[in-house]
C-alpha cells in the first residue's frame, strides 16, 4: 500500500511540472495570453487580403482612419476598431505550426491575411468542437473566439464612414441647382440668394449629420452631371448623383461609384435646402 501511495504521489509531481512548464512557457497562461503583443490604439497601417478581392488599406491619420485602398475614403471608426482589437484575442490554444497541417486547418492558402503594421495574421478555419478560428501568427497557430472574419471577408466599403461629410473634415462649399452655399471669414452665405440665414444655419448644421442608411458598391457616374457637390477645405471634393435602384433613393458618389443610401426626405432636403424636410430628416437620420 505504501509503494503504491508513493507511486502516486510520484506521478502527481510530474504531471504538475508538466503543468509548470506549460503554464510558464512563452505565450502560455500567465497574464492572458493573447494573439500579439501590439496595442489597438498604436496601430498605425491595416492591409486585409482576401483571395478574387481587391486589397482593403487603411491608416491612422490626424483626423481619423481613411481607407487608402481600393478608393480613398473616410473609415469607419467602429469596424476598424473591431479589427484592431483582433490584435488582444485571447488565445484560447496554442500549437507549434511546423507541427499541423496548415492546409487541413485552412490555413494554406489563408481566408484572410490581416497585417496591423508589421505584425501578419493568417485566418484559417474554425474547429469543429468549439467553433474556435485558427490564427497564424509567426511560427505559431492560435485558436481564438471569432467575430471580425465575416466583416474581412465582406466587400470593402463595409468599411466606409456612411456620413456624407466624414468626421474631421470642413466644408467650404456646397451646391446644388437650388444653392450655393460657401463659407466665408467663419460665416456662411448663399450666393444664389435662394436660402434665408436661417436655412442656412439649419441646412449646415444638419448636412454633418447625413449619413446613408446603407453604403453599397455601385457603377462610377463619370458622365452624370452631379445634383450635389460639396468642396472641403483639404481639397477633397465630393460629388453626388441622384439615383433610384430596387426600390432605394440613393446619392452615387460620381468618383468612387459607391451608392449612399438615404431616406427620400433627407435626399430631398440636402438637395434643396426645403426647410419642410427638417422634420423628416430628424426622424430619417
Amino acid at each position: 500500500m505504501r509503494r503504491r501511495w508513493m507511486r502516486l504521489v510520484a506521478l502527481a509531481a510530474v504531471a504538475a511540472a508538466i503543468v509548470l512548464v506549460v503554464w510558464l512557457q512563452p505565450g502560455g497562461p500567465v497574464g492572458e495570453p493573447r494573439l500579439t503583443g501590439l496595442q489597438p490604439d498604436a496601430i498605425d497601417d491595416v492591409r486585409v487580403q482576401r483571395p478574387n478581392r481587391e486589397d482593403l488599406v487603411l491608416r491612422r491619420g490626424r483626423s481619423g482612419w481613411e481607407i487608402l485602398a481600393p478608393s480613398r475614403a473616410a473609415a469607419s471608426e467602429f469596424h476598424v476598431r473591431q479589427v484592431l482589437e483582433v490584435a488582444r484575442a485571447r488565445s484560447e490554444v496554442r500549437f507549434e505550426r511546423d507541427a499541423l497541417d496548415a492546409g487541413t486547418l485552412g490555413l494554406d492558402p489563408p481566408g484572410v491575411r490581416l497585417e496591423l503594421d508589421e505584425v501578419v495574421l493568417e485566418f484559417g478555419g474554425t474547429d469543429p468542437v468549439d467553433g474556435y478560428r485558427y490564427v497564424a501568427v509567426d511560427d505559431r497557430v492560435h485558436l481564438v473566439r471569432d467575430s471580425v472574419t465575416p466583416l474581412l471577408e465582406g466587400g470593402w466599403w463595409n468599411f466606409l464612414d456612411r456620413h456624407l461629410v466624414p468626421p474631421g473634415w470642413e466644408p467650404v462649399s456646397v451646391e446644388t441647382d437650388r444653392y450655393h452655399l460657401v463659407r466665408e471669414g467663419g460665416s456662411w452665405r448663399d450666393r444664389r440668394g435662394n436660402l434665408s440665414r436661417e436655412q442656412i444655419s439649419s441646412l449646415t448644421a444638419d448636412l454633418r449629420l447625413a449619413s446613408a442608411l446603407v453604403v453599397r458598391e455601385g457603377r462610377r457616374q463619370a458622365d452624370a452631371e452631379p445634383a450635389l457637390t460639396i468642396r472641403f477645405d483639404n481639397d477633397e471634393v465630393r460629388r453626388f448623383v441622384p439615383t433610384e435602384q430596387d426600390g432605394e433613393l440613393r446619392l452615387h458618389e460620381q468618383e468612387s461609384g459607391l451608392a449612399y443610401v438615404l431616406d427620400g426626405a433627407v435626399r430631398r432636403y440636402l438637395l434643396t435646402g426645403s426647410p419642410e424636410a427638417s422634420a423628416d430628416m430628424e426622424n430619417g437620420r
